[in-house]
């Protein structure tokens, strides 16, 4: 199963990470696992080892971590104003019930290849 994760709280005013949810939703039956609004249940606590965790966002070379814009104007200005770094990504993913053994994870972003987490 593919599950896209979204660590951020508000990502609709950003059309990258929007139109990338929509597309594993719609082409891969993906579940939608938003990180918020957090609350006490853990939502990637269901995820088996043969399952990919789909995390969203905009990434660069020179970033060691996401974005996202949170507002229409930052957008247009391509500059990314909610951001997260690889390590607290990493905190989240483990506080939202990931497996510390989970190794199928798949960052639908910019030089994706080049996130560490």
């Amino acid at each position: 199963m593919r599950r896209v994760y979204i660590a951020f709280p508000d990502i609709s005013n950003d059309p990258g990470p929007v139109w990338m949810v929509k597309y594993y939703e719609e082409k891969y039956g993906a579940k939608i696992v938003p990180r918020y609004p957090v609350g006490t249940e853990k939502p990637l606590k269901d995820v088996k080892a043969g399952d990919m965790v789909i995390v969203v966002g905009h990434g660069n070379f020179d970033m060691t971590g996401l974005a996202v814009s949170t507002t229409k104007e930052n957008y247009l200005k391509g500059d990314p104003d909610d951001k997260l770094t690889a390590n607290t990504l990493a905190l989240f993913l483990k506080h939202d019930g990931l497996p510390i053994s989970h190794r199928f994870i798949k960052c639908a972003t910019c030089c994706g290849g080049v996130l560490r987490v």
